[in-house]
């Protein structure tokens, strides 16, 4: 769970252009499990930009080596809440120019662009 934290972060930072902290984390169901010898991927995608606070949902998936079969599955999600704060530790709002993360981040959200990654606009993290 702290490594789904951590990824998300990641992608909420640069969304936010510097530091945040976390709020909440929806549900989290563990589909399947991750056995010895798998590789494991966390993917982050933004799915709400507020004027302070982001979604990012993290879903960790499970590449299965030990076995020869190469199969990937998805073995749990979640969705992080952040908030962009200042060195105060105060909120602050998320910079809205010159800022082409947030851009992107928001055309993915509207589906007014498409995704330049070949996994639908998700970040990799591992």
């Amino acid at each position: 769970m702290s490594q789904m934290d951590l990824g998300g972060a990641i992608l909420a930072k640069e969304i936010g252009k510097g530091r945040v902290v976390t709020v909440s984390m929806d549900k989290m169901v563990f589909l399947r499990p991750v056995l010895v010898g798998d590789m494991v991927c966390c993917y982050g995608q933004c799915t709400r930009i507020g004027n302070s606070s982001l979604e990012v949902k993290v879903e960790v998936w499970r590449k299965q080596i030990k076995d020869g079969s190469g199969n990937h599955e998805c073995v749990t999600e979640a969705v992080f809440t952040y908030v962009a704060i200042d060195a105060n530790g105060k909120s602050r709002p998320i910079p809205k120019e010159n800022n082409p993360k947030l851009d992107y981040a928001l055309g993915l959200i509207n589906g007014t662009i498409t995704p330049k990654e070949p996994n639908n606009g998700n970040i990799l993290f591992l």
